[in-house]
């Protein structure tokens, strides 16, 4: 299990040096960002129209998905966020998949993520929560 910034990555290895185009650099540099609770470095993936789709409704535009993850960071300690496992990673062209999981209220999600011009245009999430 790779530990970075207090995020599980079981079984998967991130790349972390000069990795600067392609879907996977593109997730892994997200993940990352993630991880750092950094809302800049996680808004520099996303392509300026950009969505993230998911049960709850459809998030628009650059300045809508930077307060979406603001959110996030907002309501969720670190303590729980350092629970989060990526269970399974697979890129494919355009396309990067991930299942995770985050402690025991949250068993399992998954991201699906499309990649143009090394941004992330569309994500869609699905979480189940206990």
């Amino acid at each position: 299990m790779l530990i970075i910034d207090g995020l599980h990555f079981l079984g998967r290895e991130l790349i972390m040096s000069n990795v600067t185009d392609g879907t996977k650099a593109v997730l892994e540099r997200h993940l990352l960002a993630f991880a750092a609770r950094d809302v800049d470095a996680i808004m520099k993936n996303y392509a300026d129209n950009a969505v993230i789709l998911s049960a709850r409704g459809i998030v628009r535009d650059h300045d809508a998905i930077a307060k979406f993850f603001a959110g996030f960071i907002k309501y969720t300690p670190p303590e729980v966020q350092a629970q989060f496992e990526l269970i399974h990673q697979d890129c494919e062209q355009d396309i990067a998949y991930i299942v995770w999981s985050m402690g025991d209220n949250t068993p399992l999600g998954t991201d699906t993520y499309q990649v143009r011009d090394d941004k992330i245009s569309i994500q869609t999430v699905a979480v189940h929560q206990l």
